[in-house]
């Protein structure tokens, strides 16, 4: 794909995922795609089939870019403590971002399909692996207290979740935020 052709995949994602997460999933349209992007019906259809392949494509982009942030940060050797902090904190940032979270969305999608749900799982999972790592990686250095890091890190990822649903109901002030990071922080980190 061309150079103006990836720019305009990734405008419809950011642009869309904006309406997914004010709209809902279920209420957001191809033309309502249209309309934000400022593109016509077949130039979106060039680039995407439906917004359930716009929702995976946003999906994919947010996996793609972690595991590209988390090698990044093993190659200029990061400790694992900051690792972890980092993780967790851009995490936290993100779900209580209500422009930007689309974990509130998933529910919708995820009952949509078998394969959105599937897609879903392999979302957690990558999450689970890339925290694992981390506490590995910090086990290893003798930074983390944590003898077992897939449980850990399927905990770690159940807070955050749990940050990100009820920061839709009640949201979270930034000392409340800061608070249940540290809480989840303390945790795990020497």
């Amino acid at each position: 794909m061309s150079l103006k052709g990836e720019t305009t995949k990734l405008k419809i994602l950011q642009t869309a995922q904006t309406l997914f997460t004010t709209k809902g999933y279920a209420n957001v349209t191809m033309n309502d795609i249209c309309i934000a992007c400022n593109i016509s019906r077949g130039g979106l259809y060039r680039h995407f089939g439906s917004t359930s392949e716009i929702f995976t494509g946003i999906l994919k982009e947010e996996q793609r870019q972690a595991h590209e942030s988390l090698e990044k940060a093993i190659q200029n050797k990061v400790s694992p403590d900051k690792l972890l902090k980092n993780f967790i904190r851009s995490r936290a940032l993100k779900v209580t971002d209500t422009e930007k979270c689309i974990d509130n969305c998933i529910t919708d999608f995820a009952s949509e399909s078998p394969e959105n749900k599937q897609l879903l799982i392999e979302r957690a999972e990558t999450a689970i692996t890339i925290i694992a790592q981390i506490l590995e990686l910090g086990v290893s250095s003798n930074d983390f207290h944590c003898e077992k890091p897939r449980d850990t890190a399927i905990h770690i990822l159940t807070c955050l979740e749990g940050i990100s649903k009820h920061n839709t109901l009640i949201p979270f002030s930034p000392a409340e935020l800061e608070l249940q990071l540290q809480l989840i922080e303390k945790s795990y980190i020497k």
